[in-house]
């Protein structure tokens, strides 16, 4: 965790994937890991590890918007979009699901709905992002 505090993620995947491996019913070993796969650019990797999470913690806001953004980051607009789009309805005033929101609808070309959501999530957190 401290090679992943410092970006140092490459480095950091062996250890997370030892630590998921002990201990599998953790939700974070699985959440840790797909953080750094994602960031090393490894997002079918990083969905796993993400949804694995969701498994075992299907309330874990933070795992929710990784696969998100993972998703996004692949390419996978229309899947990213659905996932922002039900966890806004589930949490209308987590401007971290309305920021992603927007950037899934940019992609999409859903110019409208971005900006409407991009807007909410300055509202909600004027400092965000």
């Amino acid at each position: 965790m401290l090679m992943q505090a410092y970006s140092q993620h490459a480095p950091a995947v062996p250890f997370l994937e030892r630590a998921r491996a002990l201990a599998p019913g953790e939700s974070r070993w699985h959440y840790y890991l797909g953080v750094s796969l994602a960031e090393l650019g490894r997002q079918t990797e990083a969905q796993e590890s993400f949804r694995a999470c969701l498994q075992l913690d299907p309330e874990m806001t933070a795992a929710r918007a990784r696969l998100a953004d993972s998703l996004l980051a692949a390419g996978m607009v229309e899947e990213s979009l659905g996932l922002y789009r039900a966890a806004s309805r589930e949490e209308p005033r987590n401007p971290r699901f309305r920021y992603g929101l927007g950037r899934a609808a940019e992609a999409a070309g859903n110019a409208e709905e971005a900006l409407e959501n991009l807007q909410q999530a300055v509202r909600l957190a004027p400092s965000y992002g």
